[in-house]
């Protein structure tokens, strides 16, 4: 882990310092399809194919050579996907550390691929009748049911909470059942689209005031010690949604996103470009140099700003991602 973390100090000199491009954090879309139906989410409606498992492995071996260090595996529902051990062995094989992104439903039939993972986050949006109206009937039950797993196996979990209208005022909630866990409970505005379209309002997305209340909430609980895995800089970032705060952004240079069908961009929000795709000649380096770098991001996304205020030299970020 050390290790991992040296890494990623020298990547952000290399990156601050040479303009370099090192893909050393990727979050993976592996597939789009999923097996809730989210109200702020439409993914698995906006689907564009995924990856055979042939192009799959080669993609790995190419972030592999290219210096990525730390691969996020999302979706969708990553678990849905049959040949999701062979690419985790892929890449745990090649020295990068993985980080799941699941909803828990099918954990426990899946043991075998999530003991390959070095963290976990399973989604939680509130208490169970709030949870599943936003998520889907049993959706809560079986979220539990894979925590549950995490914990025997010994993996360190993370409940992710996507904050709504719907949700707003629960979030004390999360954080006591994060706390009985022994797990950390990471905190993501919800957007005013919908997760997966570009023009579809998300009509869970809770009132500037409101929010911005809980996150004055959230702020005080940290500084408390409580296990929220925002760092309370990137919670007083996050504060200023849905406004417009530009911020240096290390998108495109040190971390990106893939689609399901090996598209390559800095976020889901940012418009997919014609050639970006890491299938294509010159593979992950070649497709992140034709991503403009971007001045500043605007989607809040929670992860990003993290980085982001890292590659800043934020001192309490930078601690808070040290101290995990």
């Amino acid at each position: 882990m050390a290790h991992n973390k040296l890494k990623l100090l020298l990547a952000f000199a290399g990156v601050k310092l040479l303009g370099r491009r090192v893909p050393l954090h990727v979050s993976w879309v592996v597939t789009s399809r999923c097996n809730l139906r989210c109200t702020y989410c439409n993914r698995p409606d906006t689907d564009p194919g995924e990856l055979t498992t042939g192009e799959a492995t080669a993609l790995i071996d190419d972030l592999a050579r290219s210096g990525c260090a730390h691969v996020s595996i999302t979706g969708g529902e990553p678990l849905l996907r049959k040949d999701l051990p062979i690419l985790m062995a892929r890449i745990v094989a090649s020295g990068m550390r993985i980080n799941m992104n699941t909803n828990g439903l099918l954990l426990p039939e899946h043991l075998s691929a999530v003991r390959l993972a070095n963290s976990v986050v399973i989604s939680l949006d509130g208490p169970p009748e709030l949870n599943d109206a936003i998520r889907g009937r049993g959706a809560w039950d079986g979220a539990m049911r894979g925590a549950e797993q995490v914990r025997n196996i010994g993996l360190p979990l993370t409940f992710y909470t996507v904050i709504g209208k719907t949700n707003v005022g629960e979030l004390r909630y999360l954080v006591e059942l994060a706390d009985r866990m022994h797990a950390r409970v990471f905190f993501q505005p919800g957007a005013r689209q919908v997760l997966g379209s570009e023009c579809g309002e998300n009509l869970d997305a809770a009132a500037p005031e409101d929010y911005r209340r809980a996150i004055d909430e959230l702020i005080e609980w940290k500084k408390r010690g409580r296990p929220i895995g925002n760092s309370v800089a990137a919670l007083r970032y996050l504060r200023h949604w849905p406004d417009e705060k530009p911020m240096p952004s290390m998108g495109g240079r040190l971390y990106v996103r893939i689609d399901s069908d090996g598209h390559v961009r800095t976020s889901g929000r940012v418009p997919r470009g014609e050639y970006n795709s890491a299938l294509r000649s010159g593979g992950i380096i070649a497709a992140m140099q034709k991503i403009s770098a971007p001045q500043s991001d605007s989607t809040y996304s929670a992860a990003r700003v993290e980085v982001n205020l890292m590659a800043q030299g934020s001192p309490g970020t930078l601690w808070n991602f040290l101290k995990k």
